[in-house]
């Protein structure tokens, strides 16, 4: 038998798991209390300074990047973004639907647009949605790569509880797969550990034992809040979208005058001009701003004033001034407004309006005939002595008659509400315009509807007497009519008018009263055909009320245009520009900062560790456990001495030889290799570099083969293959 081959003269042997003879186990076993800790100020001081990266990291690794990220996407998104009150969006269509459905509807706006209340931000390149995506996004990609510094905290916990049980003798220690799935845990390497973790509760019906779960929970919560902070990140891309809206932005001052008011200068209370009555050239008349006079052939003529301008307006033809109408109460207003107003301006004014109301009296009137081919009529104390009679003031009535087979509209203003005191009636009153504000009068009309038209459609208005007949057979009928002029304010808002403001002015309604009321006093040709017009208009309704609302809004109307001549321009109050296809970007309040609230959660729980980590977990003393419940730390106490665990170390690396000796790798450095049993396992074996050289690499090799092959042989059985474990030991060397 071939002699055993003799271990060569080294001062590093060559045996399987280093210093460790074949039955120690790597790790070391005793049922006595472990050696205490070493409490020198030197050792606690090496510990501490291991520690404190660990703590720093763990603390700022999350918080740092989540902050700053956060600021960045939050200082882009309220610096640039929109006042409130300046954004205007298309009014949504309303559809009834039941309670059910309209939560669902809630739900889907919700996910699709990300709520209805979002901040609407001016698109420049830091606010571009893409961009904000980026932003937001560089979180979810940093965080996976600084689990492991949350996990590295948990650790100082992992290493106090099990140092605590180890001195207690406690038998809740973790069993060697528990160890495992604890380092694979505190590794932070993402769901792998977790699953473990599952499967051997699952299989084995073991309760994981501390700190197990705490590792468990701690990366749970880590992974979940990763995947939570990914998905709402992708939502807030998803509905963080460029949009066109109505951009409305107030002005610090006004530029235009779209307002419209009287000329103080011209049109004051009291500026009265007096002149000739219309029917007695030797009689005075005053006579309001609104009316203008000129000498003609037959003596001097009154007319309205710019009657060009008050045409054109009447006519909408004005390259000034426009009509402009409201309903405010259920009234309608009339106004003037500047033919300039547009989509591009908002704006606040103030201007004169009207509102008239009428209601048919005709059935309260008496129709009498004057003679075989004309009628009049009596309602109250007022007689008119024909329906062609135009009730212009100042004029005998016979004067201000037409002939009788024609179309007719005439006009009688009152003084007092109820309609007793007729203002300018004849030609020997020289009191011919009414002050009074409403305006109180009664208007009638002879011809409308036409007789051809008389059909059935009408039988009603005519069996209530609503339209009666003169002495020509033509169709007459009769309003009572009060009219109310104000100052307003309106906002022009879109091209449209957004609201009207009454405003009181009590110290000229008397004389409103003469300048609006006096173009139809004197039955000037443009007064004269705005209410046949209405008269005309409004005659075809079928019933009463209809009759009197398309009489009275076209009286407003003309009384309006009439007015244009002398109304000058107001400066507006306030104005806005106006954008309506704006592009902004709109970022919805829900996705923003339900993904800034989960960044918080996950920085703060960072920080809570390391806070707590400092105060329960005595890193001076956990920092040794932490650094060795790691494969480094595990592969050191399995393929490293004894007394490289003995000593107190900066970082985990310090327990390996090779890092020893003021950083020179060691002639003894060991390499690590595997060796295949005759049961099919494998065992680790570690070989001796100094050996080698000694004993030249032919011989090195050999030996370590069979040195590993008899230690394999004395603990499980002859080796398998020689050649496999020559080549394995080779390989390595």
């Amino acid at each position: 038998m071939a002699a055993m081959p003799q271990q060569p003269q080294s001062p590093t042997k060559i045996p399987l798991l280093s210093e460790k003879g074949l039955g120690t186990p790597a790790t070391q076993t005793s049922s006595d209390s472990p050696p205490p800790t070493p409490t020198t100020h030197h050792v606690i001081k090496d510990n501490m300074e291991g520690a404190l990266p660990s703590l720093l990291w763990g603390a700022f690794a999350p918080c740092v990047p989540v902050a700053i990220i956060s600021s960045v996407l939050l200082t882009a998104i309220l610096y640039n973004r929109i006042d409130s009150s300046y954004v205007f969006l298309p009014e949504k269509q309303e559809t009834a639907a039941t309670e059910g459905l309209d939560t669902l509807d809630s739900i889907q706006r919700i996910e699709k647009n990300g709520g209805d209340h979002a901040y609407y931000l001016y698109y420049k390149t830091i606010t571009n949605p893409a961009v904000l995506h980026m932003i937001s996004s560089w979180t979810a990609k940093i965080i996976p790569f600084v689990t492991g510094a949350s996990m590295a905290l948990v650790a100082f916990f992992a290493g106090q509880r099990i140092m605590k049980a180890t001195a207690n003798k406690s038998e809740k220690l973790p069993s060697p797969h528990q160890v495992s799935i604890l380092i694979g845990l505190l590794n932070g390497g993402g769901t792998q550990p977790l699953l473990d973790a599952v499967k051997y509760r699952w299989q084995n019906h073991e309760t994981l034992v501390p700190p197990v779960p705490l590792a468990f929970w701690c990366l749970s919560f880590i992974v979940f809040m990763t995947f939570a902070i990914g998905a709402v990140d992708s939502w807030f891309g998803t509905v963080t979208t460029a949009m066109n809206i109505a951009l409305v932005i107030p002005q610090n001052g006004t530029a235009f005058s779209f307002g419209r008011g009287l000329n103080s200068s011209q049109c004051g209370p009291g500026e009265w001009q007096i002149r000739t009555c219309p029917g007695n050239a030797e009689a005075s008349c005053s006579y309001p701003c609104s009316i203008t006079n000129w000498t003609a052939s037959n003596g001097e003529r009154q007319g309205v004033l710019n009657a060009q301008q008050a045409a054109e307006t009447l006519m909408s033809n004005s390259e000034n001034n426009t009509i402009f109408n409201v309903t405010v109460n259920g009234s309608n207003y009339y106004f003037l407004g500047d033919i300039q107003s547009s989509r591009t301006l908002d704006f606040a004014a103030t201007t004169l309006a009207i509102k008239t109301q009428c209601q048919m009296v005709t059935q309260d009137c008496n129709v009498t005939s004057v003679d075989d081919r004309s009628s009049g009529f009596t309602c109250g104390t007022y007689s008119a002595p024909s329906f062609s009679y135009s009730g212009e003031v100042g004029m005998d009535p016979k004067d201000a008659t037409s002939a009788p087979d024609e179309a007719m509209v005439g006009i009688q203003f009152f003084n007092d509400t109820a309609k007793t005191q007729a203002v300018g009636f004849g030609s020997s009153t020289t009191n011919l315009f009414t002050t009074q504000n409403p305006l109180q009068f009664l208007t009638w009309s002879k011809g409308f509807p036409p007789v051809d038209t008389y059909q059935d459609e009408f039988k009603d208005m005519r069996n209530d007497h609503y339209l009666k007949y003169d002495a020509t057979g033509d169709t007459v009928f009769v309003l009572s009519c009060s009219a109310v002029i104000a100052e307003v304010r309106y906002n022009w808002t879109n091209g449209s008018i957004g609201l009207v403001e009454l405003q009181a002015d009590e110290d000229v309604a008397d004389y409103y009263g003469a300048v609006f009321s006096a173009p139809f006093a004197i039955n000037s040709p443009l007064s004269h055909l705005a209410l046949q017009d209405a008269a005309a208009l409004a005659a075809y309704q079928k019933t009463p009320e209809g009759l009197s609302r398309i009489f009275a809004d076209r009286f407003s109307q003309a009384a309006v245009a009439l007015s244009s001549g002398i109304a000058v321009r107001v400066q507006n109050e306030l104005e806005w520009t106006r954008d309506n296809n704006y592009l902004a970007t709109r970022v919805p309040y829900l996705p923003l900062y339900l993904l800034v609230t989960l960044k918080a959660v996950y920085a703060l729980f960072a920080l809570g560790l390391a806070v707590l980590a400092v105060f329960l977990t005595q890193p001076s003393q956990a920092q040794e456990v932490k650094e060795r419940l790691t494969v480094d730390g595990l592969a050191a106490g399995f393929f490293e001495p004894h007394a490289n665990h003995e000593r107190a170390v900066k970082n985990v690396s310090d327990l390996f030889e090779e890092h020893q000796d003021g950083g020179e790798k060691s002639d003894d450095t060991k390499k690590i290799g595997l060796l295949q049993t005759d049961k099919g396992g494998w065992l680790w074996v570690t070989v001796a570099q100094k050996a080698a050289q000694g004993l030249g690499l032919q011989e090195a090799a050999s030996f370590a083969a069979d040195q590993v092959a008899d230690a394999a042989a004395a603990q499980m059985g002859t080796v398998g293959t020689l050649g496999q474990g020559y080549k394995l030991v080779k390989d390595i060397i």
